[in-house]
């Protein structure tokens, strides 16, 4: 773990509710280790190795002049900005130490965001490694995927659980209700 090394962890979240939810569980997380923390607040951490834990909420203009060794961008479908977030993402990509990593996890939301593109402009030896890890995949939560399978409509539940990178909602036509035109028991239409 980066702060057993004494790096500095910045964790960017698209809300300052989600980054202080964030921070919690840092916290919760560490008093199982052998770490000590020295201080802390509701988005910062600092523990006795000197590794730095910091929560920022996705904003361009105020997460600048940090230095990190490694960037955890939670729900980065969902940052802020007309394009898709990449101009939060270009804010933070510059306080990466040369050695740093970079984490991006997230919950789709549409093709059309800096995420979206990570996962659909791939390229074979672009240095990004891409991990998918849908809620089917995951027994202990089997009884929750069933739950959101009746309660989610099937475009959703795709998008939600099976992690698939559907249509934004700006389409025309919305996906789900072309899904049931085709579907036996929600036809738009009757057989004939």
């Amino acid at each position: 773990m980066e702060l057993q090394r004494g790096g500095t962890t910045i964790c960017l979240a698209p809300a300052e509710r989600q980054t202080r939810e964030i921070t919690r569980k840092v916290g919760l997380y560490l008093r199982g280790t052998d770490m000590v923390i020295e201080r802390a607040t509701q988005t910062e951490i600092e523990v006795n190795t000197g590794g730095r834990f910091i929560a920022v909420p996705a904003s361009g203009a105020t997460i600048r002049g940090y230095t990190a060794t490694l960037l955890q961008v939670d729900e980065a479908a969902f940052l802020p900005g007309d394009n898709g977030g990449e101009d939060v993402i270009t804010a933070i990509l510059p306080m990466l130490t040369d050695d740093g990593q970079v984490f991006y996890a997230s919950t789709p939301a549409g093709k059309k965001n800096f995420f979206a593109g990570l996962f659909l402009n791939a390229k074979p030896d672009d240095g990004i490694h891409r991990i998918v890890v849908r809620g089917t995949d995951i027994p202990r939560m089997s009884a929750k995927v069933e739950r959101l399978r009746q309660q989610l409509s099937p475009t959703k539940f795709r998008q939600e659980v099976l992690v698939e990178m559907l249509s934004d909602g700006v389409s025309y036509f919305d996906l789900d209700m072309i899904e049931k035109a085709n579907s036996e028991e929600a036809a738009v239409w009757p057989k004939l």
